[in-house]
């Protein structure tokens, strides 16, 4: 079960693991997910004690790493799973559905 907000790109999906928060994100900036974007995520990342776990496709790339994020590949209109558990891990998820949101 899903929920999808009209207004959002973001939707969060029941994860089968217990303990982890999920949701799909829709990237919608022109340039799709390169060096600046990343980098403000994993600094995003960062401030939180969460794992964030980020998939692309078959890929999967650790959150806070920009190196790792560069590495899916991801393109405008490609969407990532983003992933995460521990403190604050249902605070991190939105922070960081944001960021991809705003593109």
């Amino acid at each position: 079960m899903s929920k999808k907000s009209t207004k959002s790109c973001v939707r969060k999906t029941k994860s089968c693991n217990p303990g982890w928060h999920s949701a799909t994100v829709k990237i919608v900036h022109r340039e799709g997910f390169h060096t600046r974007p990343a980098a403000q995520f994993a600094e995003i990342a960062q401030r939180f004690a969460a794992e964030v776990e980020v998939r692309c496709g078959r890929k999967k790339g650790d959150g806070k790493s920009i190196l790792s994020l560069l590495a899916l590949g991801a393109e405008r209109g490609d969407k990532l799973t983003l992933r995460t558990r521990g403190p604050r891990a249902e605070e991190t998820l939105k922070a960081l559905g944001k960021l991809i949101q705003k593109g």
